[in-house]
């Protein structure tokens, strides 16, 4: 019974088997008298156990430590989880975010390309009403060159016309021996000098003769003469005025 005492001593105190020489001491002592209770305290005061005390202290305080470092590890860890669980809001925000802008710039980016080709377009109609105009404008000059001729020649007929009608006029007046030769020559003058008045006459009313066509140029035309002797004009003048605009300017 001595010796399982002994070695339970030595299990609880020292965690070990009691080795043979001490084993073989503690059973003398225990033939020769000592108590158990005397060992045990003898065995607990040991330098081995008390360096095993002491070794199992620092494991303690050690144990300690570490479990309050990995308390702090986990707060640490529950911390930033709570941290990386916000910066996953943000960052599913952010693709939101992102994914809306993306949109926005492909509408724009379809507009963009949209406002490109009417772009294109209105510059190519541009380009159209820009050679029509081109083309009307050098119409334009033609026409109006073309009137200007138009209306010079008719001038031109016209005062030729006048000329014509007064010449003959004086001509009719010598020989029906209502003037003399020296009448007939101031005739001339005068019809000449209402000639020019009324080609003054003629340009100022140039909407009248804007064509070959006007109805001046038509008057003209119908009191013209149709032969070149003197008789034909006496024929078409029987009332012996010099011409039709001799008489409409008298």
């Amino acid at each position: 019974m001595a010796a399982e005492d002994i070695r339970k001593l030595y299990q609880d105190i020292l965690r070990r088997e009691p080795d043979e020489g001490g084993f073989q001491h503690y059973q003398g002592q225990v033939a020769g008298g000592r108590s158990i209770e005397d060992i045990r305290r003898e065995i607990a005061t040991s330098p081995e156990a008390v360096r095993r005390n002491q070794e199992q202290y620092d494991r303690s305080q050690q144990a300690s430590v570490f479990e309050a470092e990995r308390d702090k590890a986990r707060l640490d860890a529950e911390k930033y989880q709570s941290q990386l669980d916000d910066y996953e809001r943000q960052l599913g925000n952010y693709k939101d975010q992102i994914g809306g802008l993306t949109t926005q710039y492909n509408q724009a980016l379809g507009q963009v390309t949209g406002l490109t080709g009417q772009l294109g377009e209105a510059q190519a109609s541009a380009n159209r009403f820009e050679d029509m105009f081109n083309e009307r404008t050098a119409e334009y000059e033609t026409a109006r060159d073309e009137a200007q001729r138009y209306r010079d020649e008719a001038v031109g007929r016209q005062l030729q016309g006048l000329r014509m009608g007064s010449t003959v006029s004086g001509s009719n007046v010598a020989q029906g021996g209502i003037a003399s030769l020296a009448g007939g020559r101031a005739g001339v003058r005068a019809a000449d000098d209402r000639a020019v008045e009324i080609e003054k006459n003629i340009q100022a009313e140039s909407g009248a003769l804007s064509g070959k066509g006007g109805p001046v140029v038509e008057r003209i035309r119908q009191a013209r003469p149709t032969g070149g002797s003197a008789q034909a004009q006496r024929q078409s003048s029987p009332t012996g005025t010099s011409s039709y605009y001799a008489s409409r300017f008298r």
